[in-house]
């Protein structure tokens, strides 16, 4: 699933896996870590960290001068002993639940911290991205302000894809503007591969669009000037990217 689906239960792995998290939330997160591999990595993280505090916290034994005097009023009477076991029975009791309070305690702690730096890494990617969208769309409207630009258009290998290339000839920048590109499987990404006189495929760029029925732009980088290639594709690829195209082509471009 992609990230933006993730988002509001991944939001909750570090409650669930705490047995804190609200019972109306517990069913709807259950039936998505069902069909989320990523989630259910994430969450038996939040378990691992969890289960490690705890074995982590040092075993607290009562202080020494508290057993000598035990000790020593253990030779009382028989009532007494009765009375004393009832009452160190209370002691072990709270010691014990005393570290169990306390390990939940920084469990609960490390979770709080561990969920505000997950949602500090998802507002910094889509910062990152927002950034990267804007500047793509500006390079393409500075490109329809340069003399002899091209607009070639698309060929679309899938149902419903549309869109336009802006060429410069002379320069090693290009950008693509395309409408209704789907989405790209978890795990996999769009790869535009330039095509040079020979055949030959270089990469142009990595690309995921982000919204569905949306205009999606891609500027396209060039090893060497334009004019050098007669033509791009797009294929999907695994993350990061391939050397060479491995997956279906989704759409092409002739210059």
């Amino acid at each position: 699933m992609s990230r933006e689906e993730c988002t509001p239960y991944r939001e909750n792995l570090a409650a669930y896996a705490l047995g804190a998290l609200d019972m109306e939330d517990v069913q709807a997160l259950e039936t998505h870590l069902q069909r989320c591999a990523g989630c259910r990595a994430e969450l038996a993280d939040y378990r691992a960290i969890g289960e490690g505090l705890l074995a982590a916290l040092p075993r607290r034994d009562p202080p020494a001068g508290l057993k000598r005097r035990l000790a020593a009023r253990l030779r009382g009477s028989g009532a007494r002993r009765s009375g004393f076991s009832m009452w160190w029975s209370r002691v072990v009791g709270r010691v014990a639940w005393g570290q169990v309070a306390t390990a939940v305690a920084f469990v609960l702690l490390v979770a709080a911290n561990l969920l505000s730096l997950v949602q500090m890494r998802e507002l910094q990617h889509q910062q990152a991205v927002l950034v990267e969208r804007v500047e793509s769309e500006q390079v393409a409207i500075a490109m329809l302000a340069y003399p002899g630009i091209q607009s070639v258009p698309v060929r679309p290998d899938i149902e419903g894809v549309a869109g336009q290339m802006l060429v410069d000839p002379d320069g090693r920048i290009a950008t693509l503007i395309l409408w209704n590109m789907p989405r790209p499987r978890q795990g996999e990404v769009y790869q535009a591969w330039l095509i040079d006189e020979q055949g030959g495929r270089v990469s142009g760029g990595l690309f995921t669009p982000q919204e569905e029925g949306t205009f999606t732009v891609v500027v396209v980088a060039a090893p060497d000037p334009l004019e050098k290639f007669t033509g791009l594709g797009v294929t999907v690829e695994p993350q990061g990217g391939s050397p060479a195209p491995t997956g279906p082509r989704l759409l092409s471009v002739d210059f």
